[in-house]
């Protein structure tokens, strides 16, 4: 019997093989982060960190004309510590604030797929540690102007609110255009007070972190029996530095200041320096802290004298 006309007819499901549902790839799946900087040459290792000579590629992508930069990044086997990497935001964080000819320039904190880094200037030239060894005698009368933007970089710290806590003759870079240029802020500490370094975000980072090891020839008795940094301990570390870099020696033949409050040792003053520019320095290395003056006294006893540089060298 045929089907009436105008009746739909019945279809069987066809039995198709099952799949199994594939969900699209996800928007959030992390994509490998590109290359910004080329690495050249190492230029130093610390503790925590090294320093590279390096190409910022999106400078030289836009044709920048200073695209050589110095690149600070963790130790590899330090690239993936929470602490390490706090400690190096910490320390781009506050040099960012820090705008001062006698302070190194920070440029851009940026992600590595193996941790992150931040780029800065490239200083070419030699260290104060390197420069000094090849004068056994120091700079004499030839360093007190050098001395005295010593003292002037760290007055502007202080009044920022920032301990250094690392200063010796390492941690300052001779730069080609003359200046003195302190560097590495790893340790560095930003004291609670008004100021453009003391932000909620630096503050914040520092409270998260331990101090690691500071230079045992440069810190005050007290940095060493307490181990906690203090613009007191910076002054005591500048004038170990001024004095290396005027007489080319260690003012307590370089024994650690403990030892030398131990066996009662009393600096001798170095030839080139005035007696107001010794009673100055020779207060910054009292083994008391509170006998100490302070980065603002020790610019003005110096003052006159890079004055008296600029002068010299306008009038040639």
């Amino acid at each position: 019997m045929g089907q009436r006309r105008g009746t739909p007819q019945k279809t069987q499901k066809a039995h198709l093989p099952y799949r199994k549902h594939v969900p699209p790839a996800s928007k959030t799946r992390q994509e490998p982060i590109p290359m910004r900087f080329k690495l050249e040459k190492l230029l130093g290792v610390g503790g925590m960190c090294e320093v590279y000579a390096a190409l910022d590629l999106r400078r030289l992508e836009w044709s920048d004309k200073t695209p050589k930069v110095a690149v600070k990044r963790l130790l590899p086997q330090l690239a993936d510590k929470r602490q390490a990497q706090l400690a190096l935001a910490q320390e781009f964080f506050t040099l960012r604030h820090l705008i001062h000819p006698g302070i190194v320039r920070v440029y851009d904190l940026h992600p590595e797929s193996n941790g992150i880094c931040f780029s800065m200037e490239f200083l070419d030239g030699l260290s104060l540690h390197q420069s000094l060894a090849n004068r056994p005698s120091g700079y004499g009368r030839d360093g007190i102007w050098m001395a005295a933007k010593l003292f002037e970089t760290l007055d502007f710290l202080h009044g920022k609110g920032v301990v250094h806590a690392d200063v010796k003759p390492a941690n300052l870079f001779i730069a080609p255009d003359g200046r003195l240029v302190l560097i590495d802020f790893n340790i560095s500490q930003v004291i609670v007070k008004p100021g453009a370094a003391c932000s909620p975000i630096s503050s914040g980072l520092r409270a998260a972190l331990v101090f690691p090891a500071h230079s045992q020839l440069h810190a005050s008795p007290e940095r060493l029996k307490t181990g906690r940094p203090s613009m007191a301990d910076d002054i005591y570390a500048a004038c170990c530095t001024v004095y290396e870099l005027i007489a080319g020696s260690h003012p307590f033949n370089r024994l650690s200041s403990q030892e030398a409050e131990e066996k009662g040792m009393i600096p001798q003053r170095p030839r080139g320096i005035s007696g107001a520019q010794w009673k100055a320095v020779a207060g910054g290395l009292s083994f008391s802290a509170g006998e100490r003056p302070s980065a603002g006294q020790l610019c003005r006893a110096f003052a006159a004298s890079a004055i008296s540089r600029l002068l010299t060298s306008l009038s040639g």
